[in-house]
């Protein structure tokens, strides 16, 4: 997607430098992530499939937590970091594109069922009816209503924005057909691209799709931010394109390893509202 012009009169934000009272760099555009950001998946279909599979006390008031739970144990394994960040141990990954998440992809089942509560003595049923090998059979569809309403905070700062997802190439219509954004006029908040990783042939953590975004935007990688909420993806994806990350950590599992946390998409405001 050829670059878009900046917006007239769009507000040159700033990132806090790493050092405390550091003037920091201007911020002229924000990258986000889509899944676990604006989508969870569906509780009725989780319910559904649950069932199927004979585990019948589900409590749908944990069934978002549960993504982020799987997460953070999937990411923090200290055997699949090694393995995604190479045996130096190395804050930015050898990045070769998406097969480099598979050693946490290959967690994420398991450790997302079992924090969904799903017994010992179900969990294989259960892997059949939410899982196809490591892709989610129930659909993530469910909006993020408190993080959709903030990005249209954000966007009335001024900062150029995109969506940067490793998707399955149906990220655009979903992001429209939902209200959250769309590139050009629309229902949700107008973005200058949505980069899907299955459209365009490159995922994160690979800086290849940090570079479509950063030419859809027209801002240079020192002067953006992305918001993700996963630390080898998103993190170190963005750090290897040179981007400012800041990791979406909603109920704080995050042990911290240099980089920015936020609880809410509306922590990015004082990031590009200065002072």
């Amino acid at each position: 997607m050829p670059p878009s012009h900046p917006t007239p009169g769009a507000r040159s934000a700033e990132v806090p430098s790493a050092r405390a009272g550091g003037q920091g760099r201007p911020v002229d555009a924000v990258l986000l992530d889509v899944g676990g950001v604006f989508f969870l998946p569906d509780h009725a279909s989780l319910l559904d499939a649950l069932a199927r599979a004979g585990v019948s006390e589900a409590d749908p008031g944990g069934f978002d937590r549960a993504h982020y739970l799987a997460l953070a144990a999937a990411e923090q394994d200290p055997q699949a970091r090694i393995e995604f960040l190479g045996a130096s141990g190395g804050g930015t990954p050898p990045v070769t594109g998406a097969a480099r998440v598979d050693a946490i992809v290959s967690q994420y089942p398991l450790t997302y069922l079992r924090a969904l509560g799903v017994p010992d003595d179900r969990l294989d049923d259960a892997s059949r009816e939410l899982f196809a090998l490591t892709a989610p059979r129930v659909p993530w569809t469910r909006v993020r209503r408190e993080t959709a309403d903030q990005l249209h905070a954000l966007a009335g700062t001024g900062v150029r924005l995109a969506i940067v997802s490793n998707a399955d190439g149906t990220v655009e219509e979903l992001l429209r057909e939902c209200g959250v954004c769309q590139v050009g006029e629309g229902p949700g908040v107008p973005v200058a691209a949505v980069v899907d990783s299955t459209v365009v042939g490159v995922a994160k953590p690979d800086p290849g799709i940090f570079e479509i975004a950063l030419a859809a935007v027209a801002a240079p990688p020192e002067r953006t931010v992305h918001f993700g909420d996963s630390l080898l993806a998103d993190v170190a994806g963005a750090r290897a394109a040179g981007i400012t990350p800041v990791h979406y950590d909603p109920f704080g599992l995050c042990p911290g390893d240099g980089h920015r946390d936020a609880t809410a998409l509306a922590e990015l405001l004082p990031l590009v509202q200065p002072g």
